[in-house]
């Protein structure tokens, strides 16, 4: 659904949003690239001999770019499509031919300078007004920052973060600090002196020189994160992943237990999202549903023209409710790509970030857009139908414990579905008198369905509405009562079937074991109904939506589902990230280094048991496997601290 802003596995990169933002940013050493979590920040650049971490807070309400998904993972699988097709015109960016395997973070570097640049060329922002920075995410969210001398930024504190090497290391610890004098570098230096600003009383004082000591102010190639690196002397260097990852969990939007708050600080401005799923782009569409028919073995109609047995139908419904995951901008033409970097340009002038408003009211209230706040309707959806069709879904497969010969037991179940779809139905639907004949039925039906599918967006029809959206709306309108419509056609469908054989069925009929069985076209009748949920929650793909931990997590434990830079090291000579190829575009860059074994003891059966039941063996296994996707682990600090030591 366009607009749905939780943390979405399922869409590669196709999804590009104006916001404004208020932040606290934190800076580790990457110069431009700001982490919004100060636990990433660490997580990712600390336990060097000189780290710092930097606060900012911005001093009033900015514009941004937010690209959607998983949009600074570095998998090279289609993520970074959409800021590829910006800054170069096509996703795979220049060839770099210079001998070296491993570009390090060079090509990042290269990514935010392009996009800033991308901006200032546009005349789309600068220093304190207009778009400022850009927002990505991978198991967190970051901005690029554009420039540091704008005055909607602040740096709060500059602290001096290095530990103290450990005086001693064990054996078995791989060190790449062997050679060197570690005694001389077990105590920090911290002779450096920063220039302060004059305090008020109480407070601490304002830092005025935001460069790291001993770095050039110039972007430089920085150290690389925990898992590239290892050192045995470092202290922190295993549970930093932990805290980095943590604090990921805090951001997650609605998952199969329930709403999450999401990412808060950074806040969409719906009447400026742009898609490639819109269909003015033709051709990136024409090219997506031949991918999708051999994919899914599907007709030019969209017909299944697989084996209609219990297994295959099931693992094809699967396949259909994942296809967005495997989306990607590829094969996009020049036109298409040409097409969506006009529409940015138009979309941010039209929202005029010049005069951002510092009330925290933002673009609400923009002349270029209704106000509506799509995010919270789209959320809405989401939130309401999603745990009732997957309860509905485990009422039809609860179907099969039942004795069809009981009456009782029958009457009982269905007494069950009916409450469920009455509770969908109930807002939209009033009982027909008996003595209503066909005509006045199918009206009734009608007026049900539109009541459902248009409870959103009925003050936007053109009967009412006289102020014409703007295309990114309309989009997204139309998102919202397509979506809708499908939900509501199978709940008006079966909720009134159900109304209909109650009545016919069970209502003043006396449950009697004695009764043999129940009709054979009832039974039919179910089977079409769970038939159809199940086609519906294909076709609408909320998997993230019914993925959890299904255990439940302990105290000491967070529920995490498996997201970069966590790979599958449960089998000998996986890399931590994918080298040169990794399955998609490779982004002008090779990401990876040579795959490590098991290094301990060289033994990969020399790993801790999980704990019983929920628990996996040792370190998690998480990667682009499939199989582990879509099953979210509870984990705690020592599996995190483990990865790192088994990668190092």
């Amino acid at each position: 659904m366009a607009g749905k802003m939780a943390r979405c596995r399922k869409v590669q990169n196709g999804l590009l949003s104006m916001c404004t933002t208020s932040l606290v940013l934190n800076l580790n050493l990457i110069d431009d690239i700001l982490m919004v979590n100060r636990e990433m920040s660490y997580g990712i650049m600390g336990s060097e001999r000189n780290s710092h971490i930097l606060i900012y807070q911005t001093t009033k309400q900015t514009g941004c770019l937010y690209f959607d998904g998983e949009s600074a993972t570095l998998f090279g699988s289609g993520m970074m499509d959409t800021q590829m097709l910006f800054i170069y015109g096509n996703v795979t960016g220049p060839h770099v031919d210079d001998g070296r395997r491993f570009r390090g973070l060079e090509d990042e570097y290269n990514r935010a300078s392009g996009l800033c640049q991308w901006v200032q060329d546009k005349g789309l922002g600068g220093l304190g007004w207009g778009v400022e920075g850009i927002v990505r995410m991978n198991a967190g969210f970051e901005m690029i920052w554009c420039n540091f001398t704008s005055p909607s930024v602040r740096l709060l504190t500059k602290t001096n973060v290095t530990a103290p090497l450990l005086r001693e290391v064990d054996d078995d610890a791989v060190s790449e600090d062997q050679g060197h004098d570690s005694n001389a570098e077990n105590f920090v230096d911290r002779a450096f002196t920063p220039e302060y600003t004059n305090t008020s009383p109480g407070y601490y004082p304002l830092p005025t020189d935001t460069s790291p000591p001993d770095r050039s102010k110039e972007p430089g190639q920085p150290p690389m994160p925990p898992s590239w690196r290892s050192s045995g002397q470092e202290p922190f260097l295993a549970s930093q992943t932990w805290g980095w990852f943590e604090s990921a969990t805090w951001h997650y939007g609605s998952t199969g237990r329930g709403a999450g708050r999401g990412e808060t600080r950074v806040k969409p401005l719906t009447c400026g999202f742009l898609t490639f799923y819109d269909p003015i782009y033709h051709e990136q569409q024409i090219e997506r549903a031949i991918i999708e028919r051999k994919k899914l073995n599907l007709t030019t109609n969209g017909h299944w023209v697989g084996s209609d047995t219990p297994n295959d139908r099931k693992a094809a419904l699967q396949q259909l409710a994942r296809r967005k995951r495997y989306h990607s901008l590829q094969n996009i033409s020049e036109t298409d790509a040409l097409v969506m970097n006009d529409a940015a340009e138009r979309v941010l002038k039209s929202l005029n970030f010049n005069n951002l408003e510092t009330s925290g009211v933002g673009f609400s209230a923009t002349k270029n857009c209704t106000g509506i706040d799509w995010t919270s309707v789209t959320n809405d959806i989401v939130q309401r139908y999603a745990p009732r069709l997957q309860q509905l879904s485990t009422i039809f497969d609860r179907r099969s414990n039942i004795d069809m010969k009981n009456s009782t037991a029958v009457k009982r179940w269905f007494m069950g579905l009916r409450q469920h779809t009455h509770f969908l139905l109930m807002p939209y639907f009033e009982y027909p008198t008996e003595s209503a004949d066909q005509d006045e039925l199918s009206i009734l039906q009608h007026q049900t369905l539109s009541k459902c599918q248009y409870q959103y967006t009925r003050l936007l029809a053109p009967d009412f509405n006289t102020v014409p959206l703007t295309p990114e709306e309309s989009i997204i309108m139309s998102s919202v009562e397509e979506t809708l419509g499908n939900i509501c056609l199978w709940i008006v469908n079966v909720g009134l079937a159900v109304e209909r054989e109650w009545h016919d069925q069970f209502d003043g009929h006396p449950s009697s074991p004695s009764i043999t069985t129940a009709p054979a076209s009832l039974y039919n009748r179910i089977n079409s109904w769970q038939t159809g949920l199940e086609e519906l929650m294909a076709w609408l793909g909320w998997v993230d939506q019914w993925t959890y931990c299904k255990d439940g997590c302990a105290q000491d434990e967070v529920c995490f589902i498996p997201m970069w830079p966590m790979d599958n090291i449960d089998q000998p000579g996986r890399r931590i990230w994918p080298g040169p190829g990794g399955g998609g575009p490779k982004y002008g860059y090779g990401y990876g280094r040579p795959g490590r074994k098991y290094p301990v003891n060289g033994d990969k059966n020399d790993i801790p048991e999980g704990l019983p039941g929920k628990h996996p063996k040792g370190p998690p296994n998480w990667s682009m496997n499939e199989e582990s996707l879509w099953e979210p682990k509870c984990i705690k600090t020592e599996y995190a601290m483990w990865y790192e030591i088994i990668n190092n």
